[in-house]
């Protein structure tokens, strides 16, 4: 089984933003999906807040992580390209 390098969290309400942020850390590219615009901007905000907590932490950072905001499931769910 190889590498885990993209996941796709479906729901952007009270865990979405704190998991999106910790995957990231992880060097996971992590898609946080939601159907409302206005879940997709406050998931943002979360996402700063559990990013700052796990800083103060001293929780690792891993290159190559990151986070999208997504508001189409297929595009959240794409898989990464292989090379």
């Amino acid at each position: 089984m190889g590498e885990l390098k993209r996941a796709a969290i479906v729901g952007t309400g009270t865990m979405g933003p704190g998991m999106g942020a910790v995957l990231a850390r992880a060097g996971i590219q992590t898609a946080l999906y939601d159907v409302s615009a206005d879940a997709l901007e406050r998931a943002k905000t979360g996402v700063a807040m559990a990013d700052g907590a796990l800083e103060r932490l001293d929780a690792t950072k891993v290159d190559g992580g990151g986070i999208s905001y997504e508001s189409d499931l297929a595009t959240a769910a794409q898989p990464v390209a292989s090379s």
